[in-house]
């Protein structure tokens, strides 16, 4: 049976807050939990907001990142 036949006609939104550590100060994709690498397409993607991240090794988050840092550090 198909719940929505009609299609959905609105959503409930949550917002989760996730932490995602990053070693001392490497604050890459190369390093967050959330990469994955996409084989069939040969690249890797965030798990948090699908987008293609063309340089996981470069100097920058994704984008579309939704990380939200802190000034403190934990070891």
């Amino acid at each position: 049976m198909y719940m929505f036949e009609s299609g959905v006609k609105w959503y409930t939104v949550g917002v989760a807050e996730v932490p995602v550590g990053f070693p001392e100060g490497e604050v890459k994709c190369k390093w967050c939990r959330y990469l994955r690498y996409e084989e069939a397409y040969k690249r890797h993607s965030c798990r948090f907001t699908d987008e293609w991240i063309v340089n996981p090794f470069g100097y920058e988050l994704g984008r579309a990142c939704p990380i939200v840092f802190e000034n403190t550090e934990k070891e």
